[in-house]
């Protein structure tokens, strides 16, 4: 999607269009800086439009899409790295998004017990 199509996603009032602008925000943290950024200057429009639709979800509310996209625009107006969104969730993913140098992975075992940290190469 291109900035114009996220941002008419965001003020369309269509709850599929908000989800898909939200995704859009959610998968650009790692490589499209400038298009999260380019969607500063219209966030309190955005998030005035996106209040009061209903957005579904069977077991956990689809909402917290929408907010956490709505987040991550509000932290790239403070010029944050943007490391903690990209890191929530991505689980079996976390050896590829290293081989692409998304991510440093250390592991530590612990009793019988693999963990592993993670640490962002751009502000860690």
């Amino acid at each position: 999607m291109s900035k114009e199509e996220v941002l008419q996603g965001f003020l369309s009032k269509d709850a599929h269009k908000v989800l898909a602008a939200s995704h859009e925000v959610i998968h650009s943290v790692i490589n499209d800086r400038e298009m999260i950024e380019a969607l500063v200057p219209q966030l309190d429009l955005i998030k005035e439009q996106v209040q009061g639709l209903s957005y579904g979800g069977a077991i956990l509310p689809n909402q917290r899409f929408v907010d956490k996209a709505l987040s991550v625009i509000s932290e790239s107006k403070e010029s944050k790295c943007l490391c903690e969104y990209a890191f929530d969730g991505f689980g079996q993913y976390a050896k590829l998004m290293e081989k692409y140098g998304f991510i440093l992975l250390s592991e530590k075992t612990e009793g019988y017990v693999n963990r592993g940290e993670i640490e962002c190469p751009k502000c860690h």
